[in-house]
């Protein structure tokens, strides 16, 4: 999990007797461990207000964790193992998600929201705000999102699953969406514009509308099937990725119908058709009894942890794939400006913008149709603009061009010219 400190945190080990991890931002490639005592099988994990929060098994019980980001998982005064105030009355996984003012968590067919100041400093500060219980028996909250102002709970039956949204204001929650007929592999994933969700051993690929669920397409693993983990999905530049893998005593299925590794469903642009590619594989080099338990997009490139099965035998670890390849950005030209030859043109352009990263913003500009000149520019970074002072005398027409510089994963968004 990306923190905004730029550490990556991680959870993994033993599922009885689980770790935390620290890593990348001042270890390089090698992650510190942080601690274990008392956490079991991690299930979720978010940082809300300076604060991580993780759910975890905790004997035959479930507990949720926290500590204050800049001090250590189990430091005095800071951190728990076990936040009371929680009666929890599912072992099922449960899930975490930040939407407007709480932090919200599951817990079987449950809904539970916690709140807290803006700055909070202590672990006394936070709440339970919401207690509630709409789901029926045999009912079970399999993964939390949002759409447009809705927080979004898929809930799981014996018949398959739906897709409930709620205002977080409304006595009721509403359900908008028909049955699908999945109950395994169910991952939902927040893209830029919409929300989709992956489901079945078939790994169909579903896109919600606002009111229900539509089938868009499905990963080719074949017919045998394949897993895919809660968190085992992510955006990352631009790409919606899917880690498909194998339970143990899977493997074998899956070597005939697919390949174990991280699938892309993107397009290259507008007006096309999304496609299936295999962008990544585990560096383990094993394509069949392997499963990818969780994805993460940070700004230092894409986190890919992984269990291996082979020969009796578990490994576990974290691949981090770098950018390496810059791309070209994109480009802003006007019009073909002319005037008189004798007026004199010195003019400033202005390009403000709403986000920046290097190495930033060129403005060019051409005269009578001859070469694109550089010009030299200053960065305002109070007003978050970059402006130039152009020099066009005698001529009779000139451009100017703005152009993003080359970049990897961080884009610059500017507001207009």
């Amino acid at each position: 999990m990306p923190l905004s400190t730029n550490d990556v945190c991680f959870f993994g080990g033993e599922s009885t007797k689980a770790g935390i991890w620290r890593g990348f931002k001042e270890y390089g490639d090698r992650a510190k461990f942080w601690g274990r005592e008392q956490v079991g099988a991690v299930h979720d994990a978010v940082e809300w207000r300076g604060w991580v929060f993780y759910t975890h098994t905790q004997g035959n019980s479930s507990a949720l964790g926290m500590w204050k980001l800049g001090h250590d998982p189990d430091s005095e005064g800071h951190a728990t193992w076990n936040w009371i105030g929680i009666n929890w009355q599912s072992h099922q996984p449960h899930y975490l998600f930040v939407k407007g003012e709480y932090l919200w968590m599951s817990d079987g067919s449950r809904l539970i929201a916690v709140g807290a100041p803006e700055a909070p400093q202590n672990m006394s500060d936070f709440e339970i705000i919401y207690d509630i219980y709409n789901g029926e028996v045999g009912e079970t909250i399999v993964g939390l999102s949002e759409w447009d102002r809705w927080l979004i709970l898929a809930i799981r039956n014996n018949c398959g699953t739906r897709i409930v949204r709620w205002d977080a204001i409304s006595r009721n929650l509403i359900d908008s969406s028909h049955l699908i007929s999945e109950t395994e592999n169910i991952a939902l994933i927040k893209t830029d514009n919409s929300l989709r969700m992956v489901a079945g051993k078939r790994l169909n690929i579903y896109e919600y509308n606002g009111y229900q669920m539509r089938l868009v397409g499905r990963v080719p693993i074949g017919t045998s099937g394949a897993t895919v983990a809660p968190h085992g999905v992510c955006t990352h530049a631009g790409q919606m990725l899917i880690g498909v893998g194998c339970g143990q005593g899977e493997a074998e299925s899956l070597a005939h119908t697919g390949v174990s590794g991280v699938y892309s469903w993107s397009k290259s642009g507008v007006g096309y058709a999304e496609i299936i590619s295999v962008p990544h594989t585990t560096s383990t080099g094993n394509q069949r009894s392997v499963y990818v338990t969780a994805l993460a997009s940070t700004p230092g490139g894409l986190f890919i942890a992984w269990l291996e099965w082979q020969e009796g035998e578990t490994k576990w670890g974290v691949d981090r794939v770098i950018p390496e390849i810059a791309h070209e950005g994109g480009f802003v030209e006007t019009a073909l400006i002319r005037a008189a030859r004798d007026d004199l043109k010195d003019f400033r352009v202005q390009v403000p913008y709403s986000k920046y990263a290097p190495p930033g913003i060129v403005i060019e500009c051409r005269r009578n149709h001859g070469e694109w000149e550089v010009m030299e520019t200053e960065h305002d970074k109070i007003r978050r603009l970059v402006e130039a002072r152009v020099r066009a005398q005698r001529a009779a027409s000139f451009q100017i061009r703005v152009r993003i510089g080359l970049c990897h994963i961080e884009a610059i968004n500017i507001d207009f010219v």
